[in-house]
């Protein structure tokens, strides 16, 4: 499993798909919220 900053690097990259950076973004969220 990659790390968050591996995860954003790649997603700056432009190296996800937009449906993987949206589940990202909202896992990060639903981290943030508990």
């Amino acid at each position: 499993m990659s790390s968050t900053r591996e995860k954003f690097e790649q997603l700056f990259a432009n190296e996800l798909s937009t449906e993987d950076a949206r589940a990202f973004l909202v896992e990060l969220y639903e981290k943030g919220e508990t």
